[in-house]
């Protein structure tokens, strides 16, 4: 993870789910506040693949990280430098206690 990489030599979570849904035909913004106010909200319960999820992971319980939702409860994110651009679960754990809420980006 790389703070505002967008590319494949250095993504951060949100420079990964932009140049995904962007790859993919569809249209976001670069930063993890206008990808949250992008699409429409999407209830955990009715998540599809390609539907970005965040978490209140920073500080205070704000806003700080997200990824796209891929089925079966699991989620492909861009973790931190050590881990990369690894899938991990929302439905135990860390992100599942982080959680926060969805988007469809049609």
């Amino acid at each position: 993870m790389y703070y505002g990489g967008t590319t494949p030599s250095g993504f951060d979570c949100s420079g990964f789910v932009y140049y995904v849904i962007n790859r993919s035909g569809r249209t976001i913004g670069r930063a993890m506040t206008a990808q949250i106010n992008s699409g429409i909200p999407v209830a955990r319960g009715d998540l599809r693949p390609g539907d970005i999820v965040f978490f209140n992971n920073a500080p205070g319980g704000r806003l700080g990280h997200n990824g796209i939702y891929i089925g079966g409860g699991n989620f492909i994110h861009s973790a931190n430098p050590r881990r990369g651009v690894v899938i991990d679960t929302i439905n135990n754990g860390y992100y599942n206690t982080h959680y926060y809420t969805a988007r469809r980006v049609n």
